[in-house]
């Protein structure tokens, strides 16, 4: 599905409004127009989330726009992964960036604010609480329960000292580092770090961080989840959908559950269900009648937490978006969802799927030069890569392979001579032969095994090149860690991934360093 939605998103038209071109962008406003009216109370949010951020910082300009009409969000996601996490996390934010900027320039009359919405009520601590350093693990040492972003930062500094470690001979890193390390001295929670790390990193690129966390945001979600409640519209309004994708061979990224909403307070996340006659959390620390539950939703309509499927609705409610920027697992759920905006009368936005970046030192591009080979040969599995390594460096690839060539061609002139000559018999002989190609087929494996052992220390060179390039077998993305190339190159490292990243081109990108 990822794949196919990335390619050829013109599939999947059933599933979405308008396709992900700079070219719809109009239309989508049009649309966006006619049903968004919590502008007032956006603007409101996200200048009280900001009071924290000094008044002569230029993000309050970004955010003042705002209040006028002509103004959009360009829009991504995601956990608040410790001090980024992985490449993706950046590499992603870095697109809505860049994506707003080509749109500034493409309608002057308009206005693009890159925003990202933090996923702060997730629970998941070992998904977000550690980062990779140098192939070192780096974990935040806490065992805390609930919403991570209400999380206490007991640990963190013993987490910095850990980073401070690796950097003991390099006074600018030690100064990025220490930077970073004192936003610990003016945050309460968690979240409160989170928005003072994202707005030191990409403030000065416009990007405007946005906590969902929030009671005045939550109001704005009540009619959605007195529904929820009432009506089970996330399992309703996505049923078709569902239907639709599984016909077509796709696998369902989130399944609704007949309730989809959690309840949350500091260190406490549960999932509610309904039983009998009452609502409950899953673990039964909680419980209401249907009166009680509507009361409290509410009175305190800040304990209740969307979950994956009921988020996006959230967020195009309340922000004045256009385009969401996903990776394949988001926009597999997002594709279930278009019944459930239509039904809530929120315009679903352009789906875009965030480029891929890959990473290449200049010197791994020269261990690559040396070998005589390619970046591009190691996009394929390393068993290929090994052969073309062969064929460079050893004749023996090319004399076995005509020897093949030859004894095939031996194989077909002897059938060929069994059916002029025998009117029977030829099954059989046409048998023996794939026995005996299957016999040569192994003894020329065994050979190239061989062969390849003369060159070992070249093969275990493209062995290391591509664990650099795939480590643990993953794309390099996913598994290294982004603020590791922020600390050893300060602000070019996002200078230059914003630059380099698509909008709305390509979509894998190799970056060469120089």
């Amino acid at each position: 599905m990822d794949l196919d939605y990335w390619m050829h998103p013109e599939k999947f038209s059933e599933f979405i409004n308008l396709l992900p071109l700079y070219q719809n962008i109009p239309e989508q406003i049009n649309q966006k127009n006619s049903n968004y009216t919590h502008r007032d109370e956006w603007y409101e949010i996200i200048k009280k989330q900001y009071a924290k951020i000094s008044i002569s910082d230029p993000i309050h300009h970004q955010i003042n726009r705002f209040k006028n009409n002509n103004c959009f969000a360009i829009t991504c996601a995601h956990q608040p992964c410790m001090l980024g996490g992985p490449l993706y996390w950046w590499i992603k934010i870095a697109q809505t960036i860049k994506i707003s900027r080509e749109l500034n320039k493409l309608y002057p009359q308009f206005h693009f604010v890159p925003v990202y919405f933090s996923g702060n009520e997730d629970h998941d601590l070992d998904e977000i609480n550690h980062f990779w350093l140098f192939n070192n693990k780096i974990i935040w040492p806490t065992n805390q329960k609930g919403p991570v972003g209400k999380m206490n930062l007991v640990g963190l500094k013993e987490m910095f000292d850990d980073v401070m470690s690796y950097f003991t001979n390099n006074e600018d890193a030690k100064n990025l580092i220490g930077e970073i390390q004192q936003f610990l001295n003016v945050s309460e929670s968690y979240g409160d770090f989170m928005m003072h790390f994202v707005h030191y990193l990409f403030g000065s690129y416009g990007l405007v961080y946005f906590n969902p966390d929030q009671i005045e945001s939550k109001k704005i979600l009540l009619p959605v989840l007195a529904k929820e409640f009432a009506d089970r519209i996330s399992v309703h309004y996505t049923a078709d959908k569902i239907m639709r994708l599984e016909s077509l061979g796709y696998p369902i990224q989130a399944k609704p559950r007949e309730i989809n909403i959690f309840y949350i307070s500091d260190q406490y996340r549960g999932r509610i269900v309904f039983e009998g006659e009452k609502f409950a959390t899953h673990d039964q620390v909680f419980s209401w009648t249907n009166s009680e539950l509507l009361s409290e939703l509410n009175t305190y309509p800040e304990r209740f937490s969307p979950n994956v499927l009921l988020r996006p609705v959230y967020q195009e409610s309340l922000i004045p978006n256009l385009m969401f920027i996903g990776g394949g697992a988001e926009i597999a759920y997002w594709l279930q969802l278009k019944d459930l905006f239509n039904h809530c009368n929120v315009t679903f936005p352009i789906l875009k799927r965030r480029a891929s970046v890959m990473m290449c030192s200049s010197s791994l591009q020269k261990r690559i030069a040396n070998l005589g080979l390619e970046l591009n040969d190691f996009l394929n599995p390393t068993s290929i890569v090994e052969e073309k390594l062969l064929h460079l460096k050893s004749d023996f690839p090319h004399e076995i392979e005509q020897i093949r060539i030859d004894l095939l061609s031996g194989f077909e002139d002897l059938i060929k001579l069994s059916n002029t000559n025998f009117k029977s018999g030829n099954t059989s002989l046409i048998a023996e032969i794939k026995k005996i190609e299957h016999s040569i087929e192994k003894l020329f494996h065994r050979l190239f095994k061989e062969e390849k052992l003369k060159f070992e220390t070249d093969v275990t060179k493209v062995t290391k090149i591509k664990e650099v390039l795939f480590p643990d077998n993953l794309l390099q993305e996913r598994r290294e860690s982004g603020i590791q190339y922020f600390i050893q190159n300060g602000r070019s490292f996002i200078d230059d991934l914003i630059e380099n990243i698509p909008g709305e081109g390509d979509n894998f990108v190799l970056l060469l360093e120089n």
